[in-house]
């Protein structure tokens, strides 16, 4: 069998949509960057070959009467997608088709997302972290190479991840998903799983959430420090998640509830012991 000579080229492409999109419009997005690379064609353009002109002596193959017609093969410019009789394609299951956009709409979403990607780079375009800022049609996206965790957390803020939304790593990159102006901006982070794995080593009781090691052994602090500091005290729920109470309060919250309403926390430097020395309370 002779593959395709556009396959690696559209095997490219889709590598590089599934690391730039994400969400229900995935399979749409991909299929309109094939597109848009001309490896789609459109069979119903290009006509139907009549089956009984081909003759069985244009075909190789053993002869005699038994033998069943042969294969077509279309003459196409990359891949062409082959549509079956519509009597034997099954029903379509509710709420699997996707809705196009409608050319203004289309044209609207990028032209926002333009805009965002122009004040990237006017405004954070020259930070030596930066390595890209592009423009991908009605979305940006923003890779860095982080030299410290700080570089991290700065561009979770400026791409609008929230600070209850998750990362995940993908090789050495970790990824993030934020909304800015209304506009997705995807975030891809050289260097932070190494950066995150030596922050984990370096705390005396790490805990991971959300992109973030926090050090359990040190107060925690919201709104960048400056808001109420929060004590681990050894206690956890059921699920493990850490429970904390403010300075001078006896009330307990989850770690993951105060983040989710007060943002990420910052921890304190008191230049006093932890409060925290011994193993978690049961």
């Amino acid at each position: 069998m002779t593959l395709n000579p556009n396959l690696p080229h559209a095997l490219r492409i889709i590598r590089k949509a599934l690391a730039a999109y994400s969400g229900p419009e995935l399979e749409l997005r991909i299929a309109v960057d094939l597109d848009a690379a001309g490896l789609l064609t459109d069979i119903n353009a290009m006509g139907r070959v009549d089956r009984t002109e081909v003759t069985p002596e244009a075909v190789p193959g053993p002869p005699g009467a038994d033998r069943p017609p042969p294969d077509t093969v279309l003459p196409h410019q990359g891949i062409v997608l082959r549509r079956t009789d519509p009597a034997a394609d099954p029903p379509p299951e509710p709420g699997t088709v996707t809705r196009l956009p409608a050319p203004a709409e289309w044209e609207a979403r990028c032209a926002r997302a333009e805009k965002v990607f122009e004040d990237l780079v006017d405004h954070h375009g020259d930070r030596p972290e930066v390595l890209t800022i592009e423009q991908d049609h009605d979305r940006v996206v923003v890779c860095i190479r982080a030299r410290a965790l700080a570089d991290w957390e700065r561009w979770l803020s400026e791409i609008g991840a929230g600070a209850a939304e998750d990362t995940r790593p993908a090789g050495y990159a970790q990824l993030a998903f934020g909304t800015r102006a209304g506009v997705p901006v995807r975030l891809v982070a050289h260097k932070v799983p190494g950066l995150l794995h030596a922050a984990y080593q370096e705390a005396v009781r790490p805990y991971c959430l959300w992109g973030r090691v926090y050090d359990l052994a040190r107060p925690l602090a919201e709104n960048g420090g400056d808001g109420n500091q929060w004590l681990f005290l050894g206690i956890r729920d059921k699920s493990g998640m850490p429970l904390l109470s403010v300075r001078g309060r006896t009330e307990l919250c989850t770690l993951e509830n105060i983040v989710r309403h007060a943002g990420p926390l910052t921890p304190v430097d008191t230049g006093a012991s932890p409060p925290v020395t011994g193993g978690d309370a049961d």
